[in-house]
């Protein structure tokens, strides 16, 4: 099994890049957010594959879905064209 939708950790660039133009809570949080799911794969790296796989679903999918409620959450409060609510766009899992 391939990391938790390994694709959507590019999200954490679009974040990082909105926080290096000013401060902004959302993108804050969804780079913390997004760090434990890179702390999962660190955590697990090298390990067989079935163990991986096991502690994926234990961690990694609560966090992934936790992330896509609450990116989901912040959107609906944002200008639909606004950098901020394209990058939570991009990084629901």
């Amino acid at each position: 099994m391939p990391p938790a939708n390994p694709v959507r950790f590019n999200a954490r660039r679009k974040f990082t890049d909105i926080l290096e133009k000013s401060p902004s809570p959302i993108a804050a949080e969804a780079v913390v957010r997004i760090a434990e799911l890179f702390a999962i794969e660190r955590d697990i790296k090298g390990a067989p594959p079935d163990e991986r796989r096991r502690i994926r679903q234990i961690k990694a999918v609560p966090k992934l879905e936790a992330l896509r409620v609450w990116l989901e959450t912040q959107n609906r409060g944002l200008s639909s064209d606004s950098n901020l609510a394209r990058a939570c766009r991009y990084g629901r899992p």
